[in-house]
């Protein structure tokens, strides 16, 4: 059983990871019921950290948008999450030039079109300002429940969408995929 508040932790390594800490939370909601589950991060030109995780309340089984914290003090402390508006499972940051982020989501319940989307965002505000969106990558099969999974669980046919921005200046996400019981690791260019 979880004896601690649930929550979303940076870690932190000041010896270059001989120990870590985890004082700071850089996700947080009222009450305890909501989870963070899957956080990813990037930082913006300016310094601005920004995380984005998987949220959703463990005790009435509501699916919350993804939502995003931001740091102006290093990770020292974070703001309260503020929702993408895109209800999504895990998702993803990565900073682009000109406090601007491509936000990639894996959108598995709740659409008529499951797939991993993305969201190129100004941030310049620190607001979530949507510039673009686009599907950029699709499942060949119908995403079907498994029964023998909790439901939370049960649409769990592909995944943790990432990207890195290759030396050319292309980016290059991946994610992974689930194909009559083989998992797969996928690689997809994305023009920005």
């Amino acid at each position: 059983t979880m004896s601690s508040k649930r929550c979303a932790r940076l870690l932190r390594s000041y010896d270059a990871g001989e120990t870590w800490n985890d004082d700071t939370i850089c996700q947080e909601f009222p009450g305890n019921t909501i989870t963070c589950y899957e956080m990813r991060m990037c930082q913006l030109d300016d310094g601005t950290i920004v995380v984005i995780g998987w949220n959703e309340d463990t005790v009435t089984g509501e699916r919350l948008p993804n939502h995003y914290c931001f740091s102006v003090d290093n990770g020292k402390s974070f703001s309260p999450p503020i929702s993408t508006g895109v209800r999504g499972q895990t998702s993803s940051v990565m900073a682009l030039p000109d406090q601007r982020i491509l936000a990639l989501h894996a959108v598995r319940r709740d659409t008529d079109r499951p797939g991993v989307y993305a969201y190129i965002i100004d941030f310049s505000d620190r607001t979530w300002q949507v510039e673009e969106q686009l599907i950029v990558w699709e499942p060949p099969l119908p995403v079907i429940r498994d029964k023998h999974m909790p439901e939370i669980f049960a649409f769990l046919k592909f995944g943790q969408p990432g990207a890195i921005r290759l030396a050319d200046g292309s980016v290059l996400m991946s994610h992974w995929i689930c194909e009559d019981g083989v998992y797969k690791t996928l690689a997809t260019g994305i023009e920005i």
